[in-house]
């Protein structure tokens, strides 16, 4: 029943059954104490802030890859450590809201300084995600989460989650309602997240069909390429034009 709060926002507690073994390595120095046994998470919430840095322009693009530095000479301890959880990982942020079950025990490996993470996670049914632009909830309908590298924590990740998008009727620039996209109109749209953080691949679809660049747009300033060219060229009623753009909200400047 160890309490810990390593850092603004995460609280967890758990148990563990540890043995740390010394050898002696004689004149060889590189013989470090061992530690093994088992981590039992008995609650862990995350709730800290996840800043997303960037505009609309990066959004799905790779991300820069920090290269660390490493002195072996540092180390102090070896590790092998199976971590398992008694009830879901709660995670509940300006991002994300999902509980995060661990299918078997995840393994801890390596040194003090460079370890790394073995194992799956997936979330529960009813997680909620929410992009870094727009106003649209997503619900989450999958969600793995693989690790598997033995000297940092490198996860894998697969989401995938839709929302409903709705519009409401506006009148054409004539005073009649139109049709298809300009009246009131929902699209199903579906996110399917995955690949490594550092360079995670975003892909959006939509029923009734759109590219991803409408998707976006649709999203965050409520309509598409098509009728914001109509806009420009005055053919696309006011009304619409003025809904669609106090629909505006935590969006990039890119947008403007």
């Amino acid at each position: 029943n160890v309490r810990l709060a390593p850092a603004p926002g995460i609280t967890a507690a758990l148990d563990a059954d540890l043995q740390l073994a010394f050898e002696d390595g004689g004149l060889d120095r590189r013989k470090l104490p061992h530690l093994t046994g088992d981590v039992v998470v008995g609650s862990l919430e995350y709730t800290r802030p996840i800043n997303v840095v960037g505009d609309l322009g990066s959004f799905g693009s790779a991300k820069r890859t920090d290269i660390e530095t490493y002195d072996p000479s540092l180390d102090a301890i070896t590790m092998d450590l199976r971590v398992r959880a008694k009830t879901p990982l709660r995670i509940k942020n300006n991002l994300l809201e999902a509980q995060i079950a661990l299918d078997n025990a995840l393994v801890v490996s390596g040194t003090n300084q460079r370890f790394g993470l073995r194992g799956e996670m997936h979330a529960l049914p009813g997680g909620r995600l929410r992009l870094p632009f727009g106003t649209s909830v997503f619900d989450i309908q999958q969600g793995i989460i693989r690790l598997d590298d033995s000297t940092r924590i490198a996860p894998h990740v697969d989401i995938q989650a839709t929302t409903e998008y709705r519009r409401t009727s506006a009148q054409s620039a004539s005073g009649s309602s139109s049709t298809g996209s300009a009246t009131g109109s929902t699209w199903r749209i579906a996110l399917h997240a995955y690949g490594d953080t550092n360079d995670l691949k975003i892909d959006l679809t939509s029923d009734p069909s759109l590219q991803q660049e409408d998707i976006v747009l649709l999203l965050t300033v409520g309509i598409t390429r098509a009728e914001a060219d109509q806009i420009q060229a005055g053919t696309l009623g006011a009304g619409l034009a003025l809904e669609a753009l106090s629909t505006i909200k935590n969006a990039s400047t890119a947008v403007t």
